[in-house]
């Protein structure tokens, strides 16, 4: 199984430089921002999560599929004074792994805080959170829906401060749901992209269409 050295050499390898944290799609010049939450629907409309929820799903099954050799990475953001001991993210894995006992498997790290600036007085710090899996092995069902309904109340072993990073390590792309408005999708090459920018292009968040446009209509890779 990975490890964290063994994950972050994938991503040195394949995402040079990426800085794997908000905003994930500005980040890299490769990709895809979606709108899954619908603007003509009110928040207060349970309807409106659950077409968040839908659309969310659909674009992930067309990124994954059940055998899909997948690392699960988590960046929780805590108080520097907050030891491994006191971390909650394990309970992201602990919830939504299928196997409850392969949370074992997780290792943790404690990085910088990944929204430091230069010259500010360290408050907080990262825990990282590396697992690597298939997809048949973790309800994503479950958790995309939890992530969606983030914000209408509480759930056990998520929060809004947690980011959940599914990285398909046979086609090189990075799958981010931030929350009931929208999602990230990135890409070592566009070609694994085009797919999903033909296919659900109506849904792509107008206020970045025209710099996406312009990725997938270039001749960049």
């Amino acid at each position: 199984m990975g490890n964290s050295k063994e994950i972050e050499n994938y991503l040195q390898n394949n995402f040079q430089n990426l800085q794997l944290c908000m905003p994930l799609f500005y980040n890299w010049t490769t990709g895809i921002r979606f709108e899954i939450g619908c603007p003509d629907m009110d928040f207060e409309d349970k309807q409106y999560y659950k077409f968040a929820f839908i659309r969310s799903k659909m674009i992930f099954d067309e990124m994954f599929s059940d055998d899909t050799n997948i690392y699960i990475v988590i960046n929780e953001h805590k108080d520097i004074g907050v030891s491994v001991g006191e971390a909650e993210g394990i309970n992201i894995y602990k919830k939504y792994l299928n196997n409850k006992g392969r949370y074992k498997e997780v290792e943790i790290q404690q990085i910088p805080y990944c929204y430091q600036e230069d010259g500010d007085e360290v408050y907080l710090k990262t825990f990282r959170y590396y697992l690597s899996c298939k997809i048949s092995d973790f309800n994503y069902n479950l958790l995309l829906k939890t992530i969606v309904n983030q914000m209408r109340f509480g759930v056990f072993g998520y929060n809004q401060y947690n980011e959940i990073f599914f990285i398909n390590i046979d086609k090189n792309i990075i799958y981010h749901l931030y929350s009931d408005e929208g999602l990230y999708v990135i890409a070592k090459e566009k070609g694994s992209l085009n797919n999903i920018y033909e296919k659900y292009n109506r849904w792509i968040l107008d206020f970045d269409r025209e710099k996406i446009s312009q990725t997938f209509s270039s001749g960049q890779k």
